[in-house]
C-alpha cells in the first residue's frame, strides 16, 4: 500500500517418528518400532517494510516453538528416553539511507532462546535431570558503501558489536561473551579483471577465557576470459571463537576450548551459455585447533580441538534446461570430493566422507511439475582412528507439485515420496533416518 509492504507467514509440522528399524542388539537384527521419537514444530513470521525517497526501513519478528522426544533404545524393554522443548523469538530492524557518496545501512537484531531438557523422560529414578537454559543475544551492524568516490571501485566499511548471555542452573552467575569488529573491503574492475581485497579485525572478550584480537585478511580475483568462461581464485585467513553452546552446552560443553584459526585458498572456473551451466572449484584449508563435536562415553557429544587439520577437495556442478514443445525439461548433477584429516594422526576426521554426489531431473507443463532426485554419500569413519565407518548410501526422492490461482491466492499441492528405495541410512551412528514414506503439503500464497 503505497510505500508500505507487509508479509505474514506461519508453518506447523508434526511427526510420530515411530518407524521400524533393525535392532542390532538382538539375534537376526529384527525390525522393531521406535518409541518416544515424536516431534512437533510451529513458527510464525511477520515483517513490515517502508520505502521512500529518504531511504527504506524494515522490522520483522520470528517466533518458533518446538518439542521433540529422544527415545531410548528399542531393546530396553521399558522406554527410558529424554525430551527437549525449544522456544525462540527474534526481533530484527534494518534501515538504509542514500548519500551523495553511496549508501549507509544499519541492522539491529535481538534474539531470545529458551531450552528445557529432561532426561530420563518420564522421570523413572531419583535425581532425574530437568533443567532449563536461556540465551540472549544482541547484535548491531553498521555498513557504509561508497561507490562514487573512486571510478570503477566500490568500497565498503563495516562496524559490528555483539553481546551474548547464557543462563543455566549449571552456570553460577551465567556466562557472557562480547565482541567488536571492524572491516574494510572493496570491489574493483580493471578491464576483464575484478579484484576483491578485504581486511577484518575482531576483538573478543569471553567470560572465563582470554581476550583475543584477530585479523582476517582476504583477497580474491575474477577474470572473464570470454563471455561464457570465467576463472576465479581467492585466499585468506579465518578465525572463529568458540560459541556459548560450544563452551557451556549441558551436557557436553567444553569451557576449555581454544579458538580455531587457519588459512584457506580456492580456485575454480565457471562456464555458462544459455541454459547450460558448469562450475568446478578446488579448495584447500589448514586449520589450527579446529573445533569439532564428537561422541564420548555414554553417547554424550562434546566439542574438542583438533590441533592441526587439513582439508583438500573439489566441488563440481553442471545443469541444463530445454524446452520441448509444451514441456520444460531440466536437470543436473553435483560431485564433491574431500580429504579431511587430522594432521597429527593422519586419520580422516569423523563423519567426513571422501565423496558425495547428487543428481536431479524435472519436467514441467504449465502449473504441473515432477521432480526426481538422488543423493549419495560415501563411507564415513565414526572414530578418531578412522575405523567403524558408516557404509555408503543412496537415497532416491520424487515430488509432484501443482499450483492453481484462486480468489484467495495461489493454492499449491505437493506430494513427496521420500527414500523410494527404502534404503537404511544413519545420519550418525545409532540415529537411523526414516524409511520410505510420503508427505502431502498444502500451501496458500495470498499475494
Amino acid at each position: 500500500a503505497g510505500v508500505l509492504s507487509a508479509v505474514v507467514a506461519a508453518e506447523a509440522s508434526q511427526s510420530a517418528g515411530d518407524y521400524a528399524v533393525p535392532d542390532p542388539t538382538r539375534v537376526g537384527s529384527p525390525r522393531v518400532r521406535r518409541e518416544g521419537w515424536d516431534a512437533r514444530q510451529a513458527s510464525a513470521f511477520a515483517a513490515l517494510r517502508a520505502e521512500g525517497r529518504a531511504g527504506r526501513a524494515s522490522v520483522s519478528l520470528l517466533a518458533a516453538d518446538a518439542e521433540r522426544g529422544l527415545g531410548g533404545t528399542v531393546a530396553s524393554g521399558a522406554l527410558v528416553g529424554a525430551r527437549q522443548w525449544d522456544r525462540l523469538a527474534r526481533l530484527a530492524a534494518t534501515a538504509s539511507r542514500p548519500a551523495s557518496w553511496g549508501r549507509l545501512d544499519a541492522a539491529l537484531a535481538a534474539t531470545r532462546m529458551r531450552l528445557r531438557y529432561a532426561s530420563p523422560f518420564p522421570a523413572t529414578r531419583p535425581g532425574a535431570l530437568d533443567e532449563t537454559g536461556r540465551t540472549q543475544t544482541l547484535a548491531l551492524d553498521v555498513q557504509a558503501t561508497a561507490d562514487r568516490l573512486v571510478r570503477g571501485w566500490t568500497v565498503v566499511g563495516l562496524a559490528a558489536v555483539a553481546e551474548g548471555r547464557a543462563d543455566h542452573p549449571s552456570l553460577a552467575g551465567g556466562a557472557r561473551s562480547r565482541s567488536l569488529g571492524a572491516g574494510l573491503s572493496a570491489v574493483g574492475r580493471v578491464g576483464r579483471v575484478t579484484l576483491f581485497p578485504a581486511l577484518r579485525a575482531d576483538a573478543y572478550a569471553p567470560d572465563g577465557g582470554a581476550r583475543r584480537v584477530a585479523l582476517s585478511p582476504q583477497a580474491g580475483v575474477n577474470v572473464a576470459l570470454t563471455e561464457a568462461l570465467r576463472l576465479r581464485a581467492s585466499a585468506g585467513h579465518a578465525f572463529r571463537m568458540p560459541t556459548l553452546n560450544d563452551r557451556f552446552w549441558t551436557p557436553g560443553g567444553n569451557p576449555g576450548l581454544r579458538p580455531e584459526s587457519g588459512w584457506t585458498a580456492d580456485a575454480g572456473a565457471a562456464w555458462a551459455r544459455g541454459a547450460l551451466h558448469a562450475e568446478a572449484t578446488a579448495f584447500w584449508t589448514r586449520t589450527r585447533d579446529l573445533i569439532v563435536w564428537a561422541p564420548g562415553p555414554g553417547g554424550v557429544w562434546s566439542p574438542e580441538n583438533v590441533a592441526r587439520a587439513r582439508s583438500l577437495g573439489l566441488d563440481a556442478t553442471a545443469s541444463a534446461a530445454r524446452l520441448a514443445g509444451p514441456l520444460l525439461l531440466d536437470g543436473g548433477a553435483a560431485l564433491s570430493l574431500l580429504d579431511a584429516r587430522d594432521v597429527g594422526t593422519g586419520f580422516r576426521l569423523r563423519y567426513t566422507p571422501r565423496w558425495t554426489a547428487r543428481a536431479w531431473a524435472g519436467v514441467a507443463r504449465g502449473a504441473l511439475r515432477l521432480d526426481v532426485g538422488a543423493r549419495a554419500i560415501g563411507a564415513r569413519p565414526t572414530t578418531a582412528s578412522g575405523s567403524q565407518p558408516l557404509p555408503a548410501s543412496l537415497v532416491l526422492d520424487a515430488q509432484l507439485r501443482a499450483r492453481r490461482r484462486t480468489r484467495a491466492g495461489v493454492l499449491g499441492v505437493g506430494l513427496s515420496l521420500d527414500n523410494l528405495l527404502d534404503a537404511r541410512t544413519e545420519s550418525v551412528r545409532s540415529y537411523p533416518m526414516p524409511p520410505r514414506h510420503a508427505r502431502l503439503r498444502l500451501t496458500l500464497d495470498s499475494r
